[in-house]
């Protein structure tokens, strides 16, 4: 006979204000002996409206059942086949929230991590998120993410467009044996202006190259680098939406940023980090995750880092908006 264990539900569901965290824990209820290999109920025992609900392997956080929207009662959820013993747990998510870049002085400014470094990348890094752009710079740049101090180092992700109005998505960083290196690949402007697109790119320490992609297509990948990463110099603070503050400012929405220090290495894992993407089912304790912003505040001046290494951003000009039609994870 093959035994089920109960499992605790616990999440952190936000308020309507958005000014305090309400936290719930609950126990899934179902069946916990099996006689066989048996598909399996497993009911919560409260819901609220406005959220989804999601069942999910603790092994693997790899998603079981759901999104099933919450009606303000109960919910049940199916494991599928069971022939182990098994634990699960439930999140919820809700509304997203983004910011809002003016393209003129409005950026989010994150101090560099001295004390564990953990964004000082020397061999893996991924870089993915949400963007909306509003309007280009013609003939110029708009940052997505950049750490550059222009001594040792440099990580910059952005759109490159020249002065006839071709757009171009941009990677650049620097390695150990051939110094800074930059990859950009076309893509078509009417895919991010005014709707919201995933970008995500990555440099892979062993295949020594950089891949771009859009909503999990890969446009294209620079090869030929030798080395590991440099590490940005000490102290170097990274920027969203910017160049140190005041240069290629981003016009437009950006929404539920993340930073790994591991990359894609397989077709699957990139086709799961963009499924992973799309659904934004994160919670900040995932290998190799460094620096994960869902934009959940939707008020204040600090953009908060929900890994553990608090890379927290200080928000200079730029203002809360609706995020995405996706939901955004609120555990």
């Amino acid at each position: 006979m093959l035994s089920k264990k109960m499992v605790l539900l616990f999440f952190i569901v936000l308020m309507s204000s958005m000014e305090s965290r309400a936290q719930t824990m609950q126990t899934l209820t179902g069946e916990t002996t099996l006689t066989c290999p048996q598909d399996v109920t497993l009911t919560l025992q409260s819901s609220e409206v406005g959220f989804n609900y999601f069942l999910r392997d603790e092994a693997d956080n790899s998603i079981v059942d759901g999104p099933i929207a919450g009606t303000g009662n109960a919910l049940d959820f199916q494991t599928g086949e069971v022939s182990e013993t098994s634990n699960y747990h439930v999140f919820a998510t809700g509304q997203s929230f983004a910011l809002d870049f003016d393209g003129v002085d409005d950026t989010v400014q994150i101090p560099h991590d001295s004390i564990n470094g953990s964004l000082d990348f020397s061999t893996d890094i991924t870089i993915e998120g949400w963007v909306n752009v509003t309007e280009f710079t013609a003939d110029g740049f708009d940052t997505i993410f950049r750490k550059d101090n222009n001594t040792q180092g440099r990580i910059l992700f952005r759109f490159n467009t020249d002065v006839s109005n071709n757009t171009k998505l941009e990677v650049g960083m620097e390695t150990t044996g051939s110094g800074y290196f930059q990859f950009s690949s076309n893509v078509n402007q009417a895919d991010f202006l005014n709707k919201w697109a995933h970008v995500a790119t990555f440099f892979d320490d062993q295949s020594n190259a950089m891949r771009l992609y859009v909503n999990g297509v890969e446009l294209g990948s620079g090869a030929g680098m030798d080395g590991s990463l440099v590490p940005v110099s000490n102290p170097s603070e990274a920027y969203i939406g910017s160049y140190n503050g005041t240069e290629e400012l981003f016009k437009g929405k950006i929404a539920a940023l993340r930073l790994w220090n591991t990359a894609p290495s397989s077709a699957q894992e990139v086709s799961d980090l963009h499924a992973n993407g799309q659904a934004n089912v994160f919670i900040g304790t995932e290998s190799g995750l460094v620096t994960y912003y869902p934009f959940i505040e939707n008020s204040g001046a600090v953009l908060t880092d929900q890994t553990a290494n608090n890379n927290d951003g200080n928000i200079v000009g730029a203002t809360w908006t609706s995020g995405t039609n996706l939901s955004l994870i609120h555990i």
